[in-house]
C-alpha cells in the first residue's frame, strides 16, 4: 500500500480523482493565475491555483489479519505509544496560518480535522516520518495529513488538540514527527464525504470512524 499527499502551496483549490490501476496517483492540475493574500478586513476571494499530487511510497502491508478497529476516543497501544483519535471535524473552507484559504474543488470532497493524543510511556522520544501518519478512504486510498502542527505536554495534562494553530504544511511524507511524552497532533487531510475512513500511526492499530458530512 502507498501512502501519498499533496504539497499545497498558498492559497489552493483542491481537486481529487480516481487512483489509477495498481497505484495511487492523485491528478495534476494547472494553476490559472499566482495566489494573492487575504485581507483580514475584507471577504475572502476563491483561490483558483491547484497543486499537483505527488505519490509517495511507504512500507508495503503484509497479508495478515487485520484487528478490529478501535473507535474515536479510544486508546490503542503501539510499542511505547498509546494513540488516542480525540476529536474528529469537517470544514469546507480552513485557513491555515491566517493569511492563504483553502477550498476543496470537488464538492464531494471535504476537509477532515483531526485532533489526536499520543502518549510515549518511553524516556526516549520516538521518531516517525509524517508517510507513518495516515488516513485510509474506504476505497484504499491513503494519505498523510497537508498541514499538520504539534504541542507537547507533560504526562496526563489536559488538553483541547483543537487550540493548536494549523500553519504548518507537510510537503513531504518523509519529514519527520516525534512522539515524547504527551503529544497533541491536530492535522488537516482532504477526503470523501459520506464514507467509513480509517486513521492509522506506522502499524498500529486502526482506528476507525465515519467522516461526519
Amino acid at each position: 500500500m502507498k501512502r501519498h499527499s499533496v504539497p499545497l502551496t498558498a492559497g489552493l483549490t483542491l481537486l481529487l480523482a480516481a487512483c489509477g490501476p495498481g497505484q495511487l496517483a492523485g491528478p495534476t492540475m494547472t494553476p490559472t493565475h499566482s495566489p494573492t493574500p487575504v485581507p483580514t478586513s475584507t471577504p475572502m476571494a476563491t483561490a483558483t491555483v491547484a497543486p499537483t499530487f505527488t505519490p509517495a511510497p511507504t512500507a508495503t502491508a503484509t497479508a495478515t489479519a487485520v484487528p478490529t478497529a478501535a473507535a474515536l476516543g479510544n486508546a490503542v497501544p503501539y510499542g511505547s505509544l498509546e494513540i488516542t483519535l480525540v476529536k474528529v471535524a469537517t470544514h469546507d473552507l480552513i485557513v491555515p496560518g491566517g493569511l492563504y484559504y483553502y477550498r476543496a474543488k470537488d464538492p464531494a470532497r471535504i476537509f477532515l480535522d483531526l485532533g489526536v493524543l499520543v502518549k510515549n510511556r518511553d524516556e526516549q522520544p520516538t521518531t516517525m516520518t509524517w508517510s507513518d501518519v495516515a488516513l485510509r478512504e474506504a476505497d484504499g486510498t491513503s494519505w498523510w495529513p497537508g498541514f499538520a502542527d504539534i504541542n507537547v505536554v507533560e504526562p496526563g495534562t489536559a488538553y483541547d488538540p483543537f487550540r493548536i494553530t494549523i500553519a504548518s504544511e507537510v510537503n513531504s511524507g518523509a519529514l519527520p514527527v516525534v512522539f515524547e511524552k504527551d503529544t497533541y497532533l491536530r492535522m488537516i487531510y482532504v477526503v470523501g464525504r459520506n464514507q467509513e475512513v480509517v486513521f492509522q500511526i506506522g502499524a498500529s492499530p486502526p482506528i476507525s470512524f465515519t467522516v461526519p458530512r
